[in-house]
């Protein structure tokens, strides 16, 4: 394109002299005038009596359409890569010193995660969710130290990390939305099956495709990251006491018989921990609200339990975790860990080994829903009739 506009640069332009015909000057079509009397030197002149005049476009050859259309695209590049000028700013939230050491060390955190995505070991997918659970734990220590609620954490991890175009493409990989940045069209096809190191090697040889699609994908990336560590967080802590030890004991027990025959009859695997839950609340006299808390916890470090729970509930385990207060897209989540088994159990164990981010995850949902699942039971039957 380059060489095309200097030979059209060295065509020969015709001279004006005297006795050229001038064309007349024709008015402008946005009633622009200018701030002074005083004719612009070089420019035609806006005159009001001027614009009704119609303007005679000559028509565009093919080569200029072409030129016009790869300019424009550049010029599309530009303002995704800050090179023209952008909008001045809203109003700018006062950052605290705590928060501002806080957002340094994040920054510096996803800089040394990128920097050490070649080094690591396993399958490209393994790799990748490597990479997604150290940003997660990067999420949540600054959370911790900041003190910001939920918007806040995601709009600094968004603006920390669209500055690593390598770490927003291996989460989206990691968590199966990489087909929304649509890297393919971009010229890089083969996804995490080299590796992660490759992803940061593309990424440094194509810095303005990378950063364009990294700028247009950190958002939705923050904002996944948070609903994921967000559901980590809310499980609650284990209780302690004998009784607390009993029910754990419970559900440790149940969860062997269940890996040694995931073909178990879930109605006889609910009715025992159903049963061992209401034990556990007379014993304890805690309200129903509490013991599901409690029951979280328990489910968090059976997951495989859980998971028999949650999938013999005889409810949809989208709409059932919907319900419990589980994001949209964590929950899409639980739904690839229960897919391609005979039973949703049997399955839990694969994913995650295979999955070890999205498994703590899908570990908090399932948990969740199980606590549900036992409010629900309990508190009903503890309702007085209308």
């Amino acid at each position: 394109m380059i060489s095309a506009l200097r030979n059209q640069s060295q065509i020969a332009q015709p001279t004006l002299n005297s006795t050229a015909r001038k064309p007349e000057a024709a008015g402008p079509q946005d009633q622009f005038t200018t701030s002074s009397l005083a004719p612009l030197p070089g420019k035609p002149q806006f005159d009001a009596k001027d614009a009704e005049k119609k303007v005679q476009v000559a028509p565009m050859s093919i080569w200029a359409k072409g030129t016009l259309a790869g300019l424009t695209g550049l010029i599309g590049i530009m303002s995704l890569t800050g090179c023209t000028q952008k909008p001045a700013p809203g109003p700018v939230q006062v950052e605290t010193q705590q928060q501002k050491e806080a957002r340094q060390v994040l920054s510096s955190t996803l800089a040394s995660i990128e920097k050490n995505m070649s080094g690591l070991q396993g399958s490209g997918q393994n790799q990748s969710e490597q990479v997604t659970r150290q940003i997660m734990d990067a999420a949540k220590n600054y959370a911790k130290s900041s003190g910001k609620d939920g918007p806040g954490v995601t709009q600094a991890l968004r603006e920390a990390i669209q500055n690593h175009p390598a770490l927003v493409f291996t989460t989206a990989f990691a968590l199966g939305t990489a087909g929304g940045i649509g890297l393919e069209k971009l010229g890089f096809s083969d996804g995490v099956k080299n590796g992660v190191g490759a992803v940061a090697e593309w990424a440094k040889a194509h810095p303005l495709l990378a950063t364009g699609a990294a700028l247009a994908a950190a958002g939705g990336t923050a904002y996944l990251i948070h609903e994921m560590v967000s559901t980590e967080v809310s499980i609650p802590a284990k209780p302690e006491g004998a009784q607390a030890q009993t029910l754990d004991a419970t559900f440790k027990s149940l969860e062997e018989r269940i890996a040694a025959n995931p073909n178990i009859d879930a109605k006889e695997v609910n009715k025992s921990v159903f049963d061992a839950i209401s034990k556990y609340q007379k014993e304890t006299g805690k309200p129903w609200e509490r013991v599901a808390d409690d029951v979280k916890a328990f489910a968090f470090d059976h997951p495989v339990l859980a998971t028999t729970l949650v999938a013999s509930a005889g409810v949809a385990t989208g709409v059932l975790l919907e319900h419990a207060g589980v994001p949209g897209k964590v929950a899409d989540l639980v739904g690839v860990a229960f897919q391609g088994s005979k039973s949703a159990a049997s399955n839990v164990g694969a994913f995650v080994k295979e999955h070890p981010v999205a498994s703590g995850t899908v570990a908090a949902a399932v948990a969740a829903g199980v606590g549900y699942l036992a409010y629900q039971h309990f508190h009903t039957l503890a309702a007085p009739a209308q």
